[in-house]
């Protein structure tokens, strides 16, 4: 598989994960480090929000999957800009996150980025779509990491995207690549609803 043929998406994927990098970075030294009070983690609505949009993304990128790339960019972007302005909104009613749980996610978001980017420099996929569904199944991974700061959803989240990817990679052809890849949208967007609307599920 050519590389060249991923490098947009390497420079839009670098990007967001930088910019939420760097977000997370400044968030973390301006807040306090104290025990989360009123719910034990504070940032689950704002996860919620994100993957919200990703999710929505992600199943448009089914339904056009020509442009799968284009609209993965398209809705981290918008998912990285509300997360911005709605941050602070979101989290502040629930109670301050602990420096842990925002290095958790930091760490999380850069260990994705980093294997993504390597991944297919020392494994080469067999074909485009099991490099599209290798994709996912990183991202679910990252989701595990993600536990500190988010809580049991977004653990169950991991799981089942992982699985997802991974019966897509296994059964290749067998099952249609745009199922598979609708699904991990459809349980994004199901997760982060219940992670916004309802946060308290699973405590």
């Amino acid at each position: 598989m050519n590389m060249d043929r991923h490098s947009s998406f390497y420079k839009v994927f670098g990007f967001t994960c930088l910019v939420i990098a760097l977000l997370g970075i400044w968030f973390a030294f301006k807040s306090v480090p104290l025990p989360a009070d009123n719910h034990p983690y504070p940032m689950i609505r704002s996860g919620g929000l994100f993957l919200i949009i990703v999710g929505t993304g992600t199943i448009l990128g089914a339904i056009v999957p020509k442009y799968i790339w284009h609209i993965f960019g398209i809705s981290a972007f918008v998912a990285s800009t509300a997360l911005t302005l709605m941050a602070r909104a979101l989290t502040a009613p629930l109670g301050i996150p602990t420096r842990f749980q925002i290095g958790a996610l930091i760490i999380a978001v850069i260990m994705e980025f980093v294997i993504i980017y390597l991944f297919p420099r020392f494994f080469p996929p067999r074909d485009e779509h099991t490099f599209q569904l290798s994709i996912l199944l990183i991202v679910g991974l990252h989701f595990l990491i993600m536990t500190p700061a988010f809580g049991a959803l977004i653990t169950v989240l991991g799981i089942l995207t992982i699985v997802n990817a991974g019966l897509g990679i296994w059964k290749g052809s067998q099952i249609a690549f745009s199922k598979t890849w609708g699904i991990d949208g459809i349980l994004k967007l199901g997760i982060g609803a219940m992670m916004l609307c309802f946060p308290f599920i699973g405590l």
